[in-house]
């Protein structure tokens, strides 16, 4: 099985049967749970995939939401390494 990391921004936007599919498809999901203080990943090594979900939030708000600017540098070296990203929402936000 391969990781695919999974970032959540508000507890009412969960990932769903996306953990489901990406289970039935051979892949783990590693969910970080962002609002609770999850650690978005460093660098992209070991990562077969992300997936950034939606958020009621803006792409600037990251004096309320730090969490953020760990985002936008970790989707920048997604794109840089080649690492597959789906945005959905704030996700696809984030990653334009």
């Amino acid at each position: 099985m391969t990781g695919v990391v999974v970032l959540q921004h508000l507890e009412h936007e969960p990932a769903g049967v996306l953990t489901d599919a990406l289970a039935a498809g051979g892949h783990r999901a590693d969910v970080r749970r962002l609002w609770r203080g999850d650690a978005v990943p460093g660098s992209t090594a070991r990562l077969a995939a992300v997936v950034v979900l939606g958020g009621d939030m803006n792409t600037d708000e990251e004096d309320a939401h730090p969490f953020l600017a760990d985002e936008r540098r970790l989707l920048g070296r997604c794109v840089a390494d080649g690492v597959p990203v789906l945005g959905t929402c704030l996700g696809a936000q984030l990653l334009a």
